[in-house]
C-alpha cells in the first residue's frame, strides 16, 4: 500500500513501488533528483502530504552524500600531506 491507498488502484504508483525492488530503484532515482518532482506530483493527488517524505528523504540523503564525498576529499588531502 501506499500511505493507505492501495496500489492496484494506480499504475504509476504500481510501477513505481509495486516491488521492494522497484520501491528501491525508485528511492535511488529520488536520491539522484531524476524526476522527483514529477513522482511527488503524482503521489500528492493521492495523499497530499506526501510531499514531506520526498523533501525530507531528498535533503538527509543528499546531504548524506555529500557528506561521503567531502570525507573521501579530505582523506585523500591528509594521505598526501602525510
Amino acid at each position: 500500500q501506499s500511505m493507505g491507498q492501495p496500489l492496484k488502484d494506480d499504475p504509476v504508483m504500481l510501477e513505481s513501488f509495486g516491488t521492494l525492488q522497484r520501491a528501491m530503484f525508485t528511492l535511488f532515482e529520488v536520491m539522484t533528483a531524476e524526476g522527483w518532482a514529477d513522482l511527488c506530483r503524482h503521489a500528492m493527488k493521492l495523499t497530499p502530504v506526501v510531499w514531506i517524505f520526498f523533501v525530507c528523504y531528498l535533503s538527509l540523503t543528499t546531504f548524506a552524500l555529500m557528506n561521503v564525498v567531502t570525507a573521501t576529499m579530505v582523506e585523500g588531502t591528509v594521505q598526501r600531506a602525510i
